[in-house]
C-alpha cells in the first residue's frame, strides 16, 4: 500500500503525503480493523499507530531514492528480465 501511495501524486510534498497516509492508515483503517475484530490494540494509543505508519511511509520513500533504483529505472537489466520471463513461462506451463 505504501508503494502505491508513493506513486500517486509524486510531485506532492513527501511529508504531507506521509501524514495523510498515516492518518488514514493508523486512524481510520485500524479503527475499522478493530471494529471487525481483525486487530486488537492493548494499551496502545492511535497516536502511536499514526507515528508508526508515518515512519514506514518515510522509510519507504527513502528506499526508493537509493542510487541503485536509478540505474534500474534508466537501464533495465535485460538478463534479469529474460530470466523472469523464463520463470513465468515455466510456472504457467507446469501442471499441478
Amino acid at each position: 500500500m505504501i508503494m502505491f501511495v508513493l506513486q500517486v501524486k509524486p510531485h506532492w510534498n513527501v511529508y504531507l503525503k506521509g501524514i495523510i497516509f498515516a492518518l488514514i492508515s493508523g486512524g481510520v483503517l485500524m479503527t475499522a480493523f478493530e471494529y471487525f475484530s481483525f486487530y486488537e490494540s492493548k494499551n496502545w494509543s492511535r497516536f502511536y499507530e499514526v507515528l508508526v505508519y508515518f515512519f514506514l511511509y518515510v522509510v519507504g520513500y527513502w528506499s526508493t531514492k537509493i542510487s541503485g533504483f536509478e540505474t534500474m529505472k534508466n537501464e533495465p537489466n535485460r538478463e534479469l528480465l529474460r530470466k523472469f520471463s523464463q520463470l513465468a513461462s515455466c510456472l504457467l506451463m507446469s501442471e499441478y
